[in-house]
């Protein structure tokens, strides 16, 4: 047995004093707040039950599955995703098929964004550029119009900032395909053998998820409430100074 002490109360301290308890250490959580679970809580008003954030568990992963089990019981629910995205003057379902992107859009702008793909791809191979901003990596996978009537705006509206802007790393970090061609490949499978696509944590080519069923913070309750049935000590109002 060793004696582990866990600064920050939050889901993974709570998960990492879980495990660790339940292998016989000795825990100790150090939080700064007065509740456990950071962004990865709930409040109550007017009846309803608000999280800090959008939290859900999209996963294959067997352990990870097991201990939600685990711990929720019966308040663990899986849920089917419905997402629509209103482009173009139109609700389109996303993740997009392609056969509805050939569907829901004109013949001009689809021929227009296929001949750019085509065009970026053989420019890519001849004569590579440098990914400089977000704009340009878009532009660079997926073309100059598909940059601007979608990427850059949705980029400009949840950032706040211009995409000429952004680092690079951003879109290979949040987009979850490396080109137009690997999104094709990739949705081909997802939509005709319902593959789910667990490659890229901000992959919309998943069709459910795992969540609470009182929201995320009655995660971190159950997962407080068997860490004390298994001797963790938490201590509140401990603020880190230095490492």
């Amino acid at each position: 047995m060793k004696k582990v002490r866990i600064i920050g109360g939050g889901i993974t301290g709570l998960t990492c004093a879980y495990r660790l308890a339940r292998a016989g250490h000795d825990v100790e959580i150090y939080e700064k707040g007065e509740e456990l679970g950071g962004l990865a809580g709930s409040f109550v008003r007017d009846d309803f039950i608000y999280d800090y954030g959008p939290h859900e568990f999209c996963t294959e992963d067997p352990l990870l599955i097991s201990t939600l089990k685990d711990v929720l019981g019966s308040d663990l629910v899986v849920r089917e995703k419905h997402v629509a995205q209103l482009f173009n003057g139109n609700f389109v379902d996303y993740p997009l098929s392609p056969l509805e992107f050939i569907q829901q859009m004109s013949l001009s702008f689809t021929v227009k964004v296929g001949l750019e793909v085509i065009y970026q791809r053989f420019k890519a191979l001849l004569n590579p550029s440098s990914d400089n901003s977000f704009e340009q990596w878009v532009s660079n996978r997926f073309g100059p119009t598909m940059c601007s009537s979608y990427f850059k705006p949705y980029t400009e509206k949840v950032w706040g900032i211009n995409a000429n802007e952004i680092d690079p790393r951003t879109a290979s970090d949040r987009i979850a395909f490396e080109s137009a061609f690997d999104y094709l490949f990739r949705a081909t499978a997802y939509f005709m053998f319902k593959k789910n696509d667990f490659r890229s944590i901000h992959s919309p080519l998943k069709d459910k998820f795992y969540y609470a069923r009182r929201g995320i913070g009655s995660l971190c309750a159950a997962l407080a409430e068997r860490c004390r049935e298994l001797g963790v000590d938490f201590k509140f109002g401990y603020q880190l100074k230095q490492l």
